[in-house]
């Protein structure tokens, strides 16, 4: 649960997140929390476009304050 209420607490501000490029020229982005430590990585995408609109569904996601497990 504190894992899920980090990702809740930095994913709300776009400056917590990194677009990075991967091993095979694609792309990702990380998530960092204050003391700069990466808490989640992204799947990987095609275009930095792509990771900028993953980024900002996360942001979205945790600007509702509902966490929802699936069973």
């Amino acid at each position: 649960m504190n894992g899920v209420s980090s990702v809740s607490l930095h994913g709300k501000d776009m400056f917590n997140f990194e677009i990075r490029d991967s091993k095979d020229g694609k792309y990702y982005f990380a998530l960092k929390a204050r003391n700069n430590k990466i808490i989640g990585t992204s799947e990987i995408y095609n275009s930095k476009s792509s990771a900028s609109d993953g980024i900002e569904s996360v942001i979205s996601c945790c600007g509702t304050n509902v966490i929802k497990f699936d069973e």
